[in-house]
């Protein structure tokens, strides 16, 4: 995995090569994130996927969730994606609310790796279910599961040299499972406020988040202690059918 993401760093500062001083800036910070991802080197997957997850609720009068994260997938990582979560089944006396959900995320800014020098693609999605059961009026208890897989694959036009190994390319996949439980607080119609709190069975690590949902976005703080970056806030625009 280590070299993987030295490989990363490489291609990376590829992707400068050719361009202005601007994109020289973005090579260095290329270089120094690889470098730093060296250190830790499970978590930036781990971190992306969950902030982009969408595994709340879908709210009590409403059956679909579009979601699309602004920062800091977007800006500052360039990265795109979409998550759906839907409902299908509502809550009832007995029965909790049952709903499943998917999302898929990508780095297109690799695509920008001139062809002569390496070429790399990273993209990752998940999977998941949760249900939800009302314990107050304004108030929902919500649990649930889900699986993710990040993969990366880089194949570089000459080969480098690496502890005195010629590598010429990489391809891997990296899968997780998670558990996850939370609270749903409702303040009025147009805003809810959402804490969980989850655990990876593979990386043995805990996170967190906490986040205000409006009727069209959302703004909130996703808490990694062991991750590659430990807080990320972050802003979704959410659409809800």
């Amino acid at each position: 995995m280590q070299k993987c993401v030295v490989v990363l760093a490489l291609v990376l500062s590829c992707a400068g090569m050719g361009y202005t001083d601007l994109t020289s800036d973005l090579t260095q910070w290329g270089i120094d994130f690889g470098l730093r991802l060296v250190q830790s080197p499970a978590s930036l997957f781990m971190e992306f996927q969950n902030t982009m997850d969408d595994t709340v609720p879908v709210k009590e009068n409403k059956w679909v969730v579009v979601k699309t994260n602004l920062v800091p997938l977007m800006l500052p990582f360039t990265a795109t994606g979409i998550a759906i979560n839907a409902k299908v089944w509502p809550e009832s006396q007995y029965i909790p609310q049952c709903g499943l959900y998917f999302n898929y995320w990508a780095l297109p800014v690799l695509s920008a790796v001139p062809a002569d020098t390496a070429s790399a693609s990273i993209s990752g999605y998940g999977y998941g279910a949760v249900i939800a059961k009302k314990l107050k009026k304004q108030t929902r208890l919500f649990t649930g599961i889900k699986a993710s897989q990040a993969q990366m694959s880089v194949k570089l036009a000459k080969p480098v040299d690496m502890s005195g190994t010629q590598f010429t390319g990489l391809d891997m996949i990296d899968t997780d499972y998670y558990w996850y439980t939370g609270l749903e607080f409702q303040s009025n119609a147009k805003k809810s406020i959402y804490t969980q709190l989850g655990y990876s069975f593979n990386t043995k690590r805990i996170f967190s988040k906490i986040s205000l949902c409006y009727t069209w976005s959302e703004i909130g703080l996703a808490i990694y202690p062991e991750g590659f970056i430990v807080v990320y806030p972050y802003w979704n625009i959410r659409i809800k059918f």
